[in-house]
């Protein structure tokens, strides 16, 4: 069932809640019918899907590749990512190897100061080889082939997490990523809201075109102010419990 506190989109059940959080949900497989709204009195903006990414993006990634190369190794089965001088003095903190069609992360050595990585749209089935880059505050593998988040648990400085279009199947191996702000898993066949309630500082938490029926286990994101859950099958809602509301 879904709780009176929220506000119809058409106006009805008008018994508004006082809180800081911004939720779109749908109900059922008639979305203009049926579909269901908690704003918020603080002005936050709202960032559905790939709107949120574009923005996040505009702040932190520039134009670069021309001068990456990535070489095999004679040790072992992965590339090694190598920078021209140039390229290093041109992006200092920041690595963009979109659509380069890599099926598995590259080592990146060398980089230790990176704060932004792009992966987006390649073919990469696992998180792995990043763990020496402490320093990251964004990563972005939008648009892959992974099945399972790992590989994060030495991030611990990372705010946002874009894995959207992927083909994740839980949330799980999040527990040493507090300073996350923002994570989206919108596009995955995630059936079930979990391991999440230790994100204190999450502000915006993206589940849009997942696979899930119960909206529960947001107890503890007091940060939270944007909730996607666009594109469900959600029935209904279980005890949303925030220090804000």
């Amino acid at each position: 069932m879904i709780p009176g506190k929220l506000r119809s989109v058409s106006g009805r059940a008008t018994n508004n809640v006082n809180c800081g959080l911004h939720l779109v949900i749908q109900t059922s497989s008639f979305p203009e019918k049926n579909k269901v709204e908690l704003r918020l009195n603080k002005e936050t903006p709202s960032f559905p899907g790939r709107l949120l990414q574009h923005d996040l993006e505009r702040n932190y990634s520039s134009r670069q590749g021309d001068h990456i190369n990535l070489v095999s190794s004679s040790v072992s089965s992965f590339h090694i990512l190598q920078r021209s001088s140039e390229e290093k003095i041109l992006y200092s903190d920041r690595l963009t190897l979109e659509r380069q069609k890599l099926t598995v992360c590259p080592v990146i050595d060398g980089e230790e100061h990176l704060r932004l990585l792009n992966f987006q749209h390649n073919f990469i089935t696992r998180i792995q080889n990043i763990s020496n880059l402490r320093r990251l505050i964004f990563l972005d593998l939008y648009d892959n082939h992974i099945e399972e988040i790992s590989g994060l648990s030495t991030l611990r400085s990372l705010r946002v997490l874009l894995l959207g279009k992927n083909r994740i199947k839980k949330i799980s191996n999040l527990e040493n990523l507090k300073s996350l702000d923002v994570l989206d898993l919108h596009g995955n066949q995630i059936a079930k809201i979990e391991n999440v309630n230790h994100l204190c500082d999450l502000r915006v938490l993206n589940l849009a075109r997942n696979l899930l029926s119960h909206v529960d286990n947001l107890n503890g994101l007091d940060s939270l102010t944007e909730l996607n859950l666009r594109h469900n099958q959600i029935t209904f809602v279980v005890s949303i419990k925030m220090e804000s509301m």
